[in-house]
Formats: structure tokens, C-alpha cells, sequence
């Protein structure tokens, strides 16, 4: 099986658990929104961003040392190597609830949040250690490229979190207290499966636990934890300067677009960075390394294919989505999510387009890049909010990705160069700009369109400008037909 049709059947796979789970969130979405008030959506995203930086911080990069040193160990010291990782993520897993508690705690006397909320957080600290080990569980299923088992278990943590988040809501007058009371009963709930699954099937054996191995992994990967702290901080440290200069419903305000979009393209970055990254390290350590140049072009032209009509997608229906999904009282908020959207798909473009510095280990240079990335959002950030508003970290947020992106590219092209498919950008854009006029032209004509016709009508046009102009494509799809039709 060539590497494009493996990475199409893994990502189909994560895609269409992406597709799942964000059914669920898309499903509680409005439930939580109108159930909590904008004061307390506002406290929920910044605890949620806290909780992220501090699980960040705690899974040492294990979940990404993983993904890398899992096939050096698939012949020998196999058990030993899945052991380790499994132990070390559940003891950091525990010391980072125990940071929790303090952290926000601590944030708490300094009155980030309003009102006496200690067993609040208390309770939202817990989920620190249940998502470390449930993370690194998950990272040894996509290492062993087994992304079915990794996807049910992802699919059930979520709809478990959500069925007693919404029971707690509706049924108590616990509010915001109730939700974290779901969420951490539902998510232990499936991590007891998912270990009972995990133990069965690996050989997990204290005595095995290895010091060396241990310290390779945390060598690898802890640049990296400074790497998934400053994303974290490059996506939510707005949150906190919002909620300084401005207020808890502006941090509302701005978290629900910003939400809502993580649900929309989190379906295609997720999708295609889980299926990527196993697939395209198994082939560079087996040293094919021209074909692995030809694969990530391939990747880059289908991502570009399917991200690139998104932006013009909710600049047109963003309103309407909005007041659908959350409520007329956030329906301003319409005004930034193309914006925030194009950040979350230029973030996508850096598995790809850096993927030398994964190659050679330089894990170092990836944590730097993120922590400048994260250092020009927080100066920005500080600039623009007291000046423009949530427009001010609308901007600061896309230009610190594009930053991530273009100076990362540089650093990866001096040790993997990497020929970008310009050509089919260039197409891809043309598309999605001709789809954008006719189908502004047509909804300016038929008004009575719906939200779903809107979607619909511009999936079609799209769909038929790239079959008519982009030939490989075209070739692909006949290729497949006549081998379905045989």
C-alpha cells in the first residue's frame, strides 16, 4: 500500500472521528451556551486554558516521543518502551493535577474569578491527570497505527463528558459547576475502559520501567512540552488580556467564535496531523526519501484543496451559524471567526511544511520557534486589545501563526527542502475566490436560501470548479470510479 493511500484510509478514519466528536460538541454547543451566562462562559474559558496549559505541561512531550521512538523499540524492548511511557505519563499526570489545584487556586486569590469557586476548581484540576494518561495511551494506538481503537475511545470520552454536562445543567442548579462535574466524571469514566483495554493488549510490567528509556523520551520531548505550552498560551493568553483590559463577557465573546471554529477546521488539522505524522516518520526511518518528498507535496495539495473554501464559507454564513448554534446575544462575534478560522488553518500547514526539523530531531528549534511565536501574539496582544478591541487579538492571533509558519518553513527547508505545489495553490485559490462571487451573486438574488442551502450551494460550486480545472484531481477521481465499478 502506497503512503497517499494509507494516509487517506488514517485520516479518513481520524477525520470521521473528528466529524463525531464535533457532532457532540457542535450538539452541546448551543445547550452550554444558553444554559451559562456570558460571566460564566467567560470563567469556563479561562479555567479550560489553564487546565490545557498545565496538561501541556505535564505530559513531558511523552505522547509526541511516542509517535517517534515506537518502531526503534517494535523489535526489541518493546514492552519495556510502552511501559515506561505508560507509568511516566501516569505519575506526571498526577503531580500536574496537584499543580492545578494550586495554580488556580492562587488565581483565584488574585480575583481572576468571581465569586467563591474553590471546589470548582478543585473538581476541573482532576482532569489534568485523567487527559495526560488518556493522551499517552492514545499517542501508543497512533504510533502503532491503530487509529480505529484510538478514535472509539476519543468519540466515547466526548459523548460521555457531554451526556453528564448536559444531565448536570438541566437537571441541577449546579451552572458552571455542574459542567466540570460531568466533564470529569464522563472522561474517567471512559479512561477506566480505555486502561482495561490498554492492559489487556500490552505488557505492562512495573519492573520493566526503564531509566534509560525514560530519559531518551524526555529528552525528545521535552522541548517539546514548552512547545505545546506556548500553543496553548499563543491560543489562549489573549483569553486572560481580554478579561484584564476589557471582561469576562468580552472573554465570552471572543471564546465562542473561537470555540465554534475549533469544532469546523479542528475536523481537517486534527484529521490530517494524526494521520500525517506516524505515517510519514515510518517511512522516512525506512529511507524513502524521495517518495516521502512527493508524499508531503501530495498532502500539501489536498490540504490546501479543502482548507481554502472555509474562510470565504463562514465570512458568508458566520452570522447566521452563530445566532443558530449560540444564541442571538453572540451573534457580533460573527465579525472575527473567518479571522480566527484563517489562524487555525495556517496552523495546520506547519506539520507539513516543518516536518524536517521533526526528521532530524530538532525539537529544540520547534520549541524556540513556538515560544517566539507565542512572545510576538503576548506583545501584540498587549498592544492591540486596549487599543482595537477583540478585533486587536483577532490580528495578533493570525499574525503570530503566520509568523510560526514562515519562520518555521525556513528553519526545516535548511535540513528537508520541501518544492510547495504552488501551481495548485494558485488554482485552489482562484476556486474558492470564483466560488465566493457566485455564490455572494446568487444568495444577493435568492435570499430565501437557508443556512443549510447556503452550505450546500457552495460545496457544489466549489466541487465542480476543481473538477473542471484541476486535472489531477479529475484522473484520481476516474481512477477510483472504474476501480469500484470493476
Amino acid at each position: 500500500m502506497s503512503i497517499i493511500k494509507k494516509l487517506l484510509g488514517h485520516t479518513s478514519i481520524y477525520v470521521s472521528s473528528e466529524l463525531i466528536i464535533t457532532a457532540g460538541g457542535l450538539i452541546s454547543f448551543p445547550i452550554i451556551t444558553r444554559f451559562l451566562s456570558q460571566e460564566e462562559y467567560g470563567t469556563m474559558t479561562l479555567i479550560g486554558i489553564t487546565v490545557a496549559m498545565i496538561e501541556s505541561l505535564s505530559c513531558m512531550g511523552l505522547n509526541h516521543s511516542a509517535q517517534r521512538f515506537y518502531w526503534d523499540y517494535e523489535k526489541n524492548k518493546l514492552s519495556s518502551f510502552v511501559t515506561t511511557l505508560f507509568l511516566g505519563s501516569v505519575f506526571f499526570g498526577i503531580t500536574g493535577t496537584l499543580v492545578a489545584v494550586l495554580i488556580l487556586n492562587l488565581l483565584g486569590v488574585f480575583d481572576v474569578f468571581q465569586g467563591n469557586i474553590k471546589q470548582l476548581l478543585l473538581v476541573a484540576s482532576l482532569l489534568v491527570s485523567v487527559r495526560v494518561t488518556t493522551k499517552a495511551i492514545g499517542a501508543i494506538y497512533r504510533a502503532k497505527e491503530q487509529p480505529f481503537i484510538y478514535s472509539l475511545f476519543a468519540i466515547l470520552s466526548k459523548y460521555a463528558g457531554i451526556g453528564l454536562i448536559i444531565f448536570f445543567l438541566a437537571y441541577t442548579l449546579w451552572g458552571i459547576f455542574g459542567y466540570y462535574v460531568g466533564l470529569v466524571v464522563g472522561e474517567l469514566a471512559v479512561l477506566a475502559v480505555f486502561l482495561f483495554v490498554f492492559i489487556k493488549q500490552n505488557s505492562i510490567i512495573p519492573a520493566n520501567f526503564s531509566p534509560v528509556i525514560m530519559k531518551q523520551t524526555i529528552a525528545y520531548g521535552f522541548p517539546l512540552i514548552l512547545s505545546g505550552l506556548t500553543s496553548v498560551l499563543m491560543s489562549g493568553s489573549d483569553r486572560y488580556l481580554i478579561g484584564y483590559f476589557l471582561s469576562l463577557s468580552d472573554v465570552a465573546l471572543y471564546s465562542v467564535p473561537y470555540n465554534l471554529c475549533g469544532y469546523l477546521t479542528g475536523i481537517l488539522v486534527s484529521g490530517f496531523q494524526f494521520g500525517f505524522i506516524p505515517i510519514i516518520m515510518k517511512e522516512w526511518n525506512r529511507g524513502a526519501i524521495e517518495e516521502t518528498h512527493l508524499e508531503i507535496q501530495r498532502v500539501i495539495r489536498l490540504y490546501c484543496c479543502v482548507s481554502f473554501p472555509i474562510l470565504p464559507g463562514l465570512a458568508i454564513v458566520g452570522r447566521n451559524l452563530i445566532i443558530l448554534l449560540a444564541s442571538a446575544k453572540y451573534a457580533q462575534a460573527a465579525n472575527i471567526l473567518p479571522y480566527i478560522a484563517g489562524a487555525s488553518l495556517l496552523s495546520g500547514l506547519c506539520s507539513p511544511l516543518m516536518i524536517g526539523l521533526w526528521f532530524f530531531n530538532k525539537t529544540k528549534t520547534v520549541a524556540w520557534l513556538n515560544l517566539q511565536a507565542a512572545a510576538v501574539n503576548f506583545v501584540l496582544n498587549l498592544v492591540l486589545i486596549p487599543w482595537m478591541g477583540l478585533k486587536g487579538a483577532v490580528v495578533a492571533t493570525l499574525f503570530s501563526y503566520a509568523f510560526l509558519l514562515v519562520a518555521g518553513t525556513m528553519k526545516s527547508s535548511a535540513l528537508f527542502r520541501i518544492m510547495i505545489p504552488w501551481k495548485s495553490v494558485g488554482l485552489y485559490f482562484i476556486c474558492t475566490a470564483i466560488m465566493y462571487a457566485i455564490l455572494r451573486v446568487l444568495l444577493e438574488n435568492f435570499q430565501e436560501i437557508n443556512l443549510s442551502g447556503q452550505v450546500a450551494l457552495g460545496i457544489a460550486i466549489y466541487a465542480i470548479l476543481i473538477y473542471v480545472f484541476d486535472g489531477k484531481i479529475r484522473n484520481e477521481i476516474h481512477t477510483q470510479m472504474k476501480r469500484h465499478l470493476q
